[in-house]
C-alpha cells in the first residue's frame, strides 16, 4: 500500500463521511420543519 493509495483512501472515506453527514442534516431539517408545522397546527386546537 503506497502513500498515494493511503491518501486516496482517506479522501474517499472523508467524502463518504461528508455525504452521510449532509444526508443526516437534511433529514433533521425535514423532520424539524414537519414538527414545527404539526406544532403550529396542534396549538390552536388545544
Amino acid at each position: 500500500m503506497t502513500w498515494w493509495s493511503v491518501v486516496r483512501f482517506a479522501h474517499v472515506m472523508g467524502a463518504a463521511l461528508w455525504a452521510a453527514l449532509a444526508r443526516v442534516m437534511a433529514v433533521a431539517a425535514l423532520v424539524g420543519s414537519v414538527g414545527v408545522v404539526l406544532l403550529a397546527t396542534a396549538l390552536p386546537v388545544t
